[in-house]
């Protein structure tokens, strides 16, 4: 799913089915990839701060069995918390894998 600066690759586990294996972790797991494109290491270690603590924050927002790769694409988006939480929450939209509002 490609969003505003952020591309996101996730996949759901089923949750019990007859014969299926589900993992074994049921929270949702976030990886990033960011590349050398982006900046030196100091910026794109902020990305992944910022990336990191905006999932964080939003976890219990996410199916617990998402796992989620992110990889930025767009070093503007990281000049502060609010953006990058307005592009990972409308990326989580737009992939539909935020949980039903009553199970909030």
């Amino acid at each position: 799913v490609y969003g505003k600066g952020l591309v996101l690759w996730y996949r759901l586990y089923p949750q019990g089915e007859e014969g299926v294996k589900t993992r074994p972790s049921q929270k949702a797991r976030i990886a990033i990839i960011v590349t050398r494109k982006l900046g030196n290491a100091v910026q794109r270690n902020r990305c992944k701060r910022l990336l990191r603590e905006v999932f964080r924050i939003n976890r219990h927002l996410l199916e617990n069995s998402a796992d989620c790769i992110f990889c930025p694409k767009d070093i503007e988006i990281f000049k502060d918390y609010s953006t990058v939480s307005a592009a990972f929450l409308g990326l989580v939209k737009k992939a539909k894998i935020l949980k039903e509002s009553k199970d909030l």
